[in-house]
């Protein structure tokens, strides 16, 4: 299974933001942005019948269309190759603050949703999580 999905809307503080995202059977139902903690937190399900290594990354633009921000994966999933079990979720916490201090000038956000094949290691051994490391 692979492929990619994208979602972009206005971005709303404090309140989820319904995605409806879904690749290959593993599902992005929302967003939340919390403008205390300047991060977005989202929640990976797995609906397949085999573990999944899925990629979110999140963008924030201002009303001009211009990249304020990219969400820092704070919880390290999207660089560790660590898999999401069958019928399992994720907690994913995305921050901004090392962009910016505040949301105020975020009018919109860009959401992506990779789902790729990850080729085992031989030997069992666990994959670096940066190529050529």
């Amino acid at each position: 299974m692979t492929g990619t999905s994208t979602f972009s809307a206005a971005i709303k503080v404090q309140e989820p933001i319904d995605l409806n995202m879904e690749v290959g059977g593993v599902k992005l139902s929302s967003v939340f942005f919390d403008p205390d903690k300047m991060q977005a937190f989202v929640i990976l399900q797995n609906r397949t019948p085999i573990a999944v290594t899925p990629k979110v990354g999140i963008a924030l633009f201002d009303a001009k269309g211009k990249m304020l921000a990219t969400g820092l994966d704070v919880t390290a999933f999207s660089f560790s190759g660590e898999k999401v079990s069958p019928g399992d979720q994720k907690n994913i916490e995305l921050s901004f603050a090392k962009f910016i201090n505040e949301f105020t000038n975020a009018a919109s956000f860009q959401v992506v949703l990779s789902l790729g094949k990850v080729k085992e290691p031989a030997g069992g051994s666990k994959p670096s999580p940066v190529p050529g490391f």
